[in-house]
Parts: structure tokens; sequence; C-alpha cells
């Protein structure tokens, strides 16, 4: 799960540079562990469209939730 999460943190760091970030940062945040998840919707965070909204909030409902993706 760490390299996975690794992986979203730096998506989302690079988003302006890699074409296909927001579909890497959709799948992580549907991703099973939760560190994942969280890391995947703060990435989604940064990209403004209404399908980014939809996957932080299906993350952010996912029972067994990571403490910093409910908070």
């Amino acid at each position: 799960f760490q390299a996975r999460a690794a992986a979203a943190r730096a998506a989302a760091d690079f988003r302006d540079l890699l074409p296909n970030a927001a579909d890497a940062l959709t799948a992580a945040a549907a991703d099973e562990h939760p560190r994942v998840r969280a890391e995947g919707a703060r990435g989604l965070s940064f990209v403004p469209t209404p399908e980014s909204m939809q996957a932080v909030l299906a993350a952010a409902t996912r029972p067994g939730g990571d403490y910093w993706l409910t908070y």
C-alpha cells in the first residue's frame, strides 16, 4: 500500500506534467487501502471537475476510512 500511496502523491504533485493524472488519482481514490484513498482524494482536490468531486465523496463515505480522509 505504501508504494501505491506514494505513486498517488507523486501523481498529484506532478499533475500538470502527467496527461492522465486525474485518472490515476481517481483509481487511487477507489483503492482498497484507506491511506491510498486519502492520497487519491488529496490529489483530486486540485482537479476542479465534477468527476473528481464524485470520486472524493465516494472515497470519503467508504467504510473503514482513514483519519485524514474523514477529517
